[in-house]
């Protein structure tokens, strides 16, 4: 069809005929007019049955095919944004009224014998069902609590679905018709349609250009991110700042690792980024400060302090994938318990490969695949040599098992080589549940999850004085885990397991709460007791 129809930029409300031979649909042109059109599937011939200022919307057949029902402005009260209905006949192209007053009658739906018309209208204050026949005189079928649109006819003309509001939010309902009607009328009596003109209107909202000045608002505030690929996982406050056409982007991270006060000072965490938007290339400046406590291969602990700049940039093969690349020039001091062992400048150069088109839901991604492939090289420039290579791989798929369940798979390996190899850790809600947060590390690590989500309440609500409580939905999680963490010189080790439950409910945004018990197993045994974790932040 959408050869036929190249002079038309929008097409809406498309509706068959009784014999499925013939569509008509609201098009859109160029021009700004919303006319009615019906293509003949058969001809493929596309005729235009109004040619005119108004907006003509939701055309509907009658039975027996000859007129159409539709919603327009075309009243002296459409130049307000009100809509009444009007049938045309199609052979003739001949409009009448069916209905005329100030308000908006809207979706009409002819019933399956043809005597009578279904509609949403807001005429008594909210929107509400009401019919009319074919010589404008009809009423409200009943008086329903709550918004209720967009009628249609059930076989057989005993009863109507339409969309509901009910209780914060929409549904499909059904209603048997009724016998009786409340709110009669009749039509009034209309002159001929009102010439009222859009070039009234366009000397009122006359335009004066002006230069474009970036206007700047939060755009999000969160927790926890990595401040590069080389670097461990570090939490805090992270936050971004973008301007109305999202073409400049400031991002911002704080954190602090300190365990006494004396320490708050010099164990700040923090960043800032500038990313400019604007074209194809993306490209990006920052600056930033890390400070904390790390193991070494033996499990020693030492600190380590970085500072430094980066400069970042990222091309986009489609709006789903691209490529990053990121360069960093850092000082780098390295403290153990008996003294420094390393103070000097560094630099980190990393690619990546990226593809997401995940769909979220409040809690998380539901369905697609996402995944991430890195590559960082880290040269220490006091020696000239390769302080460690680290290469990386993040796959996930999402399988959606119905409308609301899904089956979440999460595959992560990682591995980092050199003279000194960068150690990753795992364990905690978002990794290897059941084990205690960053407790396994080493420079090679792999872990497989897989989670199924489903719905266990749609939303809650607590009777309260004076009015009820609604609370977000919440939704439940089966699931089982996988990996270990080693290093170059160890062989591969067993697996490390766990399995469980989860409870997650989405308070809007960023702030998603999740509850998981867990048991602990080595593939032979099940460890006993339950492990208790509290996380807030998305699903993987």
């Amino acid at each position: 069809m959408k050869e036929y129809l190249d002079d038309l930029i929008a097409l809406s409300s498309p509706a068959w005929n009784a014999d499925g031979t013939k569509i008509a649909v609201s098009g859109l042109k160029p021009s700004g007019h919303m006319d009615l059109y019906v293509f003949d599937r058969t001809t493929k011939a596309l005729t235009r049955l109004t040619n005119d200022l108004y907006t003509d919307l939701d055309p509907t057949w009658s039975p027996d095919g000859n007129e159409i029902v539709f919603a327009s402005d075309r009243t002296r009260y459409g130049s307000v944004g009100h809509q009444n209905l009007f049938v045309i006949d199609t052979q003739t192209l001949a409009i009448r009224y069916l209905t005329c007053g100030a308000w908006t009658d809207q979706t009409p739906k002819w019933s399956p014998d043809g005597s009578r018309i279904a509609f949403a209208s807001d005429r008594g204050g909210s929107y509400d069902l009401y019919w009319v026949d074919v010589n404008g005189n009809g009423g409200r079928f009943k008086r329903l609590l709550g918004a209720a649109m967009d009628p249609s006819w059930l076989p057989g003309g005993k009863a109507l679905l339409f969309t509901g509001y009910r209780r914060g939010g929409f549904g499909i309902y059904q209603m048997a018709v009724p016998d009786t009607t409340v709110d009669s009328f009749a039509l009034a009596t209309e002159e001929a349609p009102p010439t009222w003109r859009w070039e009234d209107t366009l000397a009122k909202t006359t335009q004066h250009p002006e230069p474009y000045e970036p206007r700047y608002g939060l755009d999000l505030v969160s927790g926890g991110i990595a401040v590069e690929p080389t670097e461990n996982l570090g939490e805090g406050l992270q936050g971004a700042v973008s301007d109305l056409l999202g073409n400049r982007l400031f991002y911002f991270q704080l954190g602090n690792t300190a365990q006494t006060t004396s320490e708050i000072l010099s164990r700040m965490n923090g960043g800032a980024w500038f990313i400019n938007l604007q074209h194809r290339w993306n490209y990006g400046v920052g600056a930033f400060h890390t400070a904390g406590d790390y193991l070494d291969a033996i499990g020693d602990q030492y600190f380590e302090r970085k500072a430094g700049a980066s400069l970042l940039a990222s091309y986009p093969f489609s709006r789903f994938s691209r490529i990053e690349g990121t360069a960093q020039a850092y000082y780098d001091e390295k403290v153990r318990d008996f003294g420094t062992t390393r103070r000097g400048m560094l630099t980190t150069h990393s690619i990546s490969l990226i593809r997401d088109n995940a769909l979220w839901f409040p809690t998380g991604p539901r369905d697609g695949a996402r995944y991430n492939l890195t590559g960082a090289l880290t040269t220490n420039w006091n020696n000239g040599r390769t302080e460690n290579v680290m290469v990386s791989a993040d796959l996930r798929r999402y399988l959606r098992t119905s409308q609301w369940t899904t089956m979440a798979l999460r595959l992560q390996s990682r591995v980092s080589a050199g003279a000194d190899p960068q150690r990753f850790a795992m364990g905690g809600s978002y990794s290897l549940r059941g084990y205690g947060r960053r407790s396994i590390y080493g420079t090679r690590m792999v872990l497989l999850n897989a989670e199924y989500r489903f719905p266990l309440f749609d939303r809650l609500v607590l009777g309260v004085p004076l009015q009820s409580l609604e609370l977000p939905g919440i939704e439940g999680a089966v699931f089982a885990d996988a990996g270990n963490a080693w290093e170059k010189w160890e062989r591969f080790p067993r697996p490390k397991g766990s399995f469980g439950l989860g409870l997650r409910m989405s308070l809007g945004g960023y702030f998603v709460l999740r509850y998981d018990l867990a048991r602990q197993t080595d593939f032979q045994r099940v460890k006993p007791g339950w492990e208790r974790e509290f996380y807030v932040g998305f699903d993987y």
